[in-house]
């Protein structure tokens, strides 16, 4: 949530292009899939 938080400032501030912003975003939502099944996978394994 910081992270989110933090690019988010950083876009508002005008310090972040919209597509980066975007491309961003995009890239904290794979990352977060990626740590729910992973959390998942491990919890089932041990």
């Amino acid at each position: 949530m910081e992270v989110r938080l933090a690019v988010r400032i950083l876009h508002d501030s005008k310090q972040l292009s919209l597509k980066k912003y975007a491309l961003l975003c995009e890239q904290m939502v794979a990352i977060e899939k990626n740590l729910k099944d992973w959390k998942k996978y491990h919890q089932n394994n041990l």
